[in-house]
């Protein structure tokens, strides 16, 4: 396996994290994050653990302090150059062949998106590392959509994000990196895209329609997650949170699928 080449110097994560303060573990200042599960919200989210202090301060009736935890950041005089965190593989790009293999036909190759428990299990036996949940995204190539739904991009690819921003509870990728949050961030990502960037092609019809509008579609939520990967530190907070999201955007296109399709019935 060839060495990858050499990027920019890592610069200091672009986020601060606020990972306490709630029953749920969400962020009190996300109103994108569901307080409920919903009826027609087929993922499901990693539990967050309670801290303990705040279980014992909740049973003596002492107001429970919101403790936020910062991303560190790294040391001066301890500059490292990092190489691409997928090898060889474009940013935003797929290595996977895109065969379906026993997953899907080959007259309805989208048709495996229709199998949420599958997804779902697979995304369960995942570690914590985002070069598995990277894998587990692009193992299957870019998404295509099951030919029942090749007439209904617009309404699959809106209910994925609305699903993506739900379980998105620190908005890290919700909105456009700013210079001021994240110094240097344009000299290390050349392709800048977020949530909202995404959400506005899709309304505007810039990605087409059918399966080459969802492979498009694909496209850009991946470089979203490889830009993260490419700014942040190795094992940071940030690609923490990354990683859990990025395991989840499998399924979350499945679900958004079961769900256009249950609702066309």
């Amino acid at each position: 396996e060839k060495d990858s080449p050499a990027s920019p110097t890592k610069k200091k994560p672009r986020i601060k994290l606020s990972l306490g303060g709630t029953e749920n573990g969400s962020a009190p200042h996300s109103d994108k994050v569901a307080k409920r599960k919903r009826p027609d919200d087929d993922v499901t989210p990693a539990k967050t653990k309670e801290p303990q202090d705040s279980k014992e301060q909740a049973q003596r009736g002492t107001p429970v302090r919101k403790r936020t935890k910062q991303v560190s950041t790294p040391r001066r005089g301890n500059k490292k150059t990092r190489s691409s965190p997928h090898g060889d593989v474009r940013p935003g790009s797929s290595e996977a062949g895109g065969s379906f293999g026993d997953d899907g036909g080959s007259n309805d190759p989208g048709a495996v998106y229709f199998l949420l428990s599958q997804i779902r299990s697979e995304r369960e036996i995942l570690d914590t590392k985002f070069s598995s949940a990277r894998r587990n995204l692009t193992k299957r190539g870019p998404w295509k959509l099951p030919n029942v739904l090749k007439d209904h991009f617009k309404e699959v690819a809106l209910a994925a994000i609305q699903k993506m921003n739900r379980n998105d509870k620190y908005s890290v990728f919700v909105e456009a990196v700013t210079d001021s949050e994240a110094p240097g961030y344009f000299d290390v990502v050349k392709r800048p895209i977020d949530m909202s960037i995404i959400r506005q092609n899709v309304d505007d019809g810039k990605y087409g329609s059918g399966s080459e509008a969802a492979t498009k579609f694909y496209e850009d939520v991946l470089l979203m997650f490889d830009n993260c990967a490419l700014y942040n530190d190795e094992d940071g907070e940030v690609i923490e949170e990354a990683t859990r999201l990025l395991g989840l955007i499998p399924e979350v296109f499945s679900a958004a699928c079961v769900s256009v399709n249950r609702k066309k019935k």
